[in-house]
């Protein structure tokens, strides 16, 4: 369990993170536009952040809204650790770290701090659960060689060419990482369009578009209140694509809701 999560991974994330935005920023003017390269870093960013964090790190690993099927989970657990926003021991440490303190001075990704976060500077959290998620061989292994991983599967992009690169592995990194934290900062403050079903401790709110734009992970506060519930949405007009892809999964006997 040594060094499993400790300060210079958190550091070497933050790195990760601003390269990725650099990059993004220097090589828009450059990259050659396509609608099918966009089309491209659309799918990427539903396989990355919609199957990989919010079906498979959310839903699943972190909260247990349902059970996945050994094989499906790993290319799931492989895709959301792509997006460079931490392996599946550190994503779900911090995110339960913010259940279990949301809006206080623990929580790890609070909306007050956003500009921090969005950068990848995340505060050090409880270890607690982690000998239980090291369990996994295949968890274990992606974190302690996070780094590694990711430039493996960055320079695969790469021998793909340039456009590839930037539209298959970069922008849909940026995406996810965006994604996130406007989830964290937006439906956790009292701006406009957001609207609250449940009463909760903390201040979560949903918000429609952002439903939409993070495959269902707006509907944030209806998450607070039943954390286990893998279907966000429970309006009519709330669009849950996640849980759609998880019915659809589970007519196969790939995966089983757990409520």
């Amino acid at each position: 369990m040594k060094n499993l999560f400790n300060a210079n991974k958190l550091k070497n994330l933050q790195i990760l993170t601003i390269s990725a935005y650099i990059f993004t920023i220097a090589s828009l003017p450059l990259i050659q536009f396509s609608w099918g390269m966009v089309a491209l870093t659309v799918f990427m960013y539903f396989l990355i952040f919609g199957f990989g964090v919010s079906l498979t790190f959310h839903r699943s690993i972190a909260h247990k809204g349902l059970t996945m099927n050994p094989i499906v989970e790993i290319v799931g657990k492989f895709f959301a650790s792509m997006g460079g926003t931490g392996s599946p021991i550190s994503w779900v440490l911090i995110h339960l770290a913010h259940h279990r303190y949301s809006d206080t001075d623990k929580d790890p990704h609070s909306a007050k701090d956003v500009l921090k976060y969005l950068v990848g500077n995340y505060p050090q959290v409880s270890a607690r659960g982690m000998r239980k998620l090291a369990q996994s061989k295949f968890n274990k292994f992606i974190h302690r060689h996070y780094y590694l991983v990711i430039l493996t599967y960055g320079f695969v992009w790469a021998m793909l060419g340039a456009d590839y690169f930037c539209y298959g592995f970069v922008y849909p990194m940026v995406l996810t990482m965006v994604a996130g934290h406007l989830v964290n900062w937006y439906t956790h403050s009292e701006y406009t369009f957001n609207y609250r079903l449940h009463t909760t401790k903390d201040t979560s709110q949903n918000n429609v578009l952002i439903g939409l734009l993070t495959w269902g992970e707006g509907f944030h506060n209806t998450h607070h209140r039943h954390p286990r519930r893998a279907n966000f949405s429970m309006r009519w007009w709330e669009i849950d694509i996640t849980f759609a892809v998880i019915k659809l999964l589970e007519r196969f006997n790939l995966v089983k809701t757990n409520n």
